[in-house]
């Protein structure tokens, strides 16, 4: 038991510094990327993975939900990356 409660606690905070990671890329992508670019649409889908990792789940499918509207709007209809965001939704639904 004891093994399993550190085991998990050591993966949640990698999380939370992989979080802080994305979350400072992003930031760096929103203030020299055009609001429309597909990098931003990564973001939000990398960010949301992480919260679903974190069971933080609608705020995971938040994210996911945006990278999807991104990219809709930034990326052709049959790309991969928007592919993957969807069909990433489609399995982090089933999860929560």
């Amino acid at each position: 038991y004891d093994g399993h409660y550190i085991a998990r606690n050591v993966i949640l905070q990698c999380l939370y510094e992989a979080l802080k990671s994305y979350e400072k890329a992003f930031e760096i992508r929103q203030k020299n990327l055009p609001p429309e670019h597909p990098l931003l649409a990564d973001s939000y889908n990398r960010i949301g993975e992480l919260y679903v990792k974190m069971h933080r789940y609608s705020k995971g499918l938040l994210f996911i939900e945006h990278a999807i509207e991104l990219g809709e709007r930034s990326l052709p209809a049959n790309h991969p990356d928007l592919q993957l965001y969807k069909s990433n939704l489609k399995r982090f639904q089933k999860t929560c």
